[in-house]
């Protein structure tokens, strides 16, 4: 398996589909989902795809730069109070922190895919992912905006990445392991139901056997009394 092909090939896939899971993937490209997982963690490695910090199953969806606005159509899979903050913000645009609940204000900051922070005159706002930020000045008002220095949040993020690919590739493992074992039963039940029928079926001859044996002898035992009877006679 050429992993320079198969990295091309899992491009074209995210290319054509758009935001996609594991399992989808190597689907597509009919290759062991361990081996998917192993070629995605490389891509990602190489900023050449992205990984959503959202889940759909516990697992992220991996797309290409440009493909940001397609993971908008899974924000379903956030958590209630995610998929609130975020209806909220893309129908507001942009919005002021020191303004929300702190249910909210702690939801914009989980919403990574779909929420951009920044800073103007010491106070935090949220600005939705599709949105410039020539767009956010006009709606402030025409004020210059200083965006939000991420570099923990960035460091943060790379740690979770790096955390996220390495829980998806022990799940991978765990259900390729399960898919194995599953298969092992299936092939043992099997081979046990065949034995079975084996068994059952040579008790079947010899039970017929010793009937036709029985009747044989017991022809021949009525045939030497008749006899017998003939002689006395």
């Amino acid at each position: 398996m050429d992993p320079v092909e198969t990295h091309k090939k899992i491009i074209g896939v995210l290319d054509e589909k758009g935001p996609s899971l594991p399992i989808n993937i190597a689907k597509a490209l009919e290759i062991s989902s361990l081996f998917i997982s192993a070629f995605l963690s490389e891509l990602t490695n190489q900023k050449r795809i992205k990984v959503s910090s959202l889940k759909v199953g516990g697992s992220p969806l991996y797309y290409l730069k440009g493909q940001e606005k397609k993971l908008e159509d899974y924000y379903k899979y956030l958590h209630p109070r995610e998929s609130e903050a975020f209806l909220l913000l893309r129908e507001h645009r942009v919005l002021k922190d020191r303004d929300q609940d702190p249910a909210t204000r702690v939801a914009l900051r989980s919403i990574k895919d779909f929420s951009v922070g920044f800073k103007m005159d010491n106070e935090i706002y949220w600005r939705f992912v599709s949105v410039s930020k020539e767009e956010v000045d006009g709606i402030l008002n025409g004020n210059v905006i200083e965006e939000k220095v991420e570099e923990e949040k960035n460091i943060e993020e790379e740690k979770v990445e790096e955390e996220k690919i390495e829980e998806e590739k022990i799940e991978e493992e765990k259900i390729e392991k399960k898919r194995l074992k599953k298969r092992k039963i299936l092939k043992k039940k099997k081979l046990k139901k065949k034995k079975l029928k084996k068994k059952k079926l040579k008790k079947k001859k010899l039970k017929k056997k010793k009937l036709k044996k029985r009747k044989i002898l017991k022809k021949k035992k009525l045939k030497k009394v008749y006899r017998r009877k003939l002689e006395k006679w």
